[in-house]
């Protein structure tokens, strides 16, 4: 997953044509600066996606299968990342649409759902420091948090596919970011696995996160970019963990991806990270 620092609505400074924006491989630091106002009509021109068939639903459930008893396999931390999760339940995937399907939270998924869009938990210096040291605090910490499973119902949108690392990771509807599209009847190309998050203060949309991007999914990952003005991106994966994790989205030195012009102005190299100072226009 990949994390997206959201400039503020109203810029201290003009925005100008130009927008310097930092990416980075490894875990790592971008800076952006906004010189103007974007046109809209440079990103909406789209090239039309093509249709797929919608993947069928497939449920390993036994009839005499008691949905109470099903267990999910125990998992670590990096596990639960990314396509090394194995489920006892396979999740219906988006799209499905068979006769008598539905799904009704309980109670218990309904407190979930209310304390995953509250909860909150802000350290000190120190006790940031401290918890880094002990990666067990960590992750005990992390197996408290219920898990987040989204209705498939939610995106029954054909070709929704092509956009999606993982079948069982989607966006949370509610919080989800829209890309602007001038085809307004193609659910499809507004798009994108991404989720707003709340800022330390209880902010509204100061972050995104997002999957690292997909073939299929690189212009639609810089159309965010543009779109939310994000100043800095931080990568917090690797190209290939095992399997791959992300498509090398940035260029040696210069792409263009549906109007909007990527630049990389310079490389800075550190010991851990490296740093890209970047130009959108």
């Amino acid at each position: 997953f990949w994390h997206l620092l959201r400039a503020r609505p109203d810029p201290p400074f003009p925005l100008q044509e130009d927008r310097r924006q930092s990416v980075s491989r490894q875990p790592s630091f971008t800076y952006s600066e906004w010189t103007e106002d974007k046109n809209e009509d440079d990103f909406l021109d789209l090239d039309p996606v093509p249709e797929t068939p919608v993947f069928d639903c497939v449920m390993d459930i036994k009839a005499e299968t008691d949905p109470a008893t099903l267990t999910v396999k125990s998992v670590g931390l990096q596990e639960r990342r990314g396509s090394n999760v194995s489920l006892t339940l396979d999740m219906c995937t988006p799209g499905c649409t068979e006769q008598g399907f539905g799904y009704v939270m309980s109670p218990r998924e309904q407190s979930a759902q209310e304390y995953l869009q509250t909860a909150s938990n802000i350290l000190t210096e120190e006790e940031l420091h401290k918890k880094a040291l002990d990666p067990f605090i960590l992750q005990a910490e992390f197996f408290e948090i219920p898990m987040n499973f989204v209705d498939p119902k939610e995106y029954d949108i054909p070709g929704l596919v092509r956009k999606n690392r993982y079948k069982t990771i989607l966006p949370n509807p509610h919080s989800r970011v829209c890309l602007t599209s001038a085809e307004q009847d193609d659910p499809l190309s507004s798009y994108i696995n991404a989720n707003y998050i709340r800022g330390y203060g209880g902010e509204e949309k100061v972050y995104i996160a997002t999957q690292g991007p997909i073939v299929n999914t690189v212009s639609d990952f810089w159309r965010m970019v543009w779109q939310e003005r994000s100043p800095i991106i931080v990568m917090i994966t690797n190209i290939e963990e095992m399997n791959e994790k992300c498509t090398e989205y940035w260029p040696e030195e210069q792409v263009t991806y549906e109007g909007i012009e990527i630049t990389v102005n310079q490389v800075i190299q550190a010991d851990d990270y490296r740093l890209r100072l970047i130009t959108l226009k």
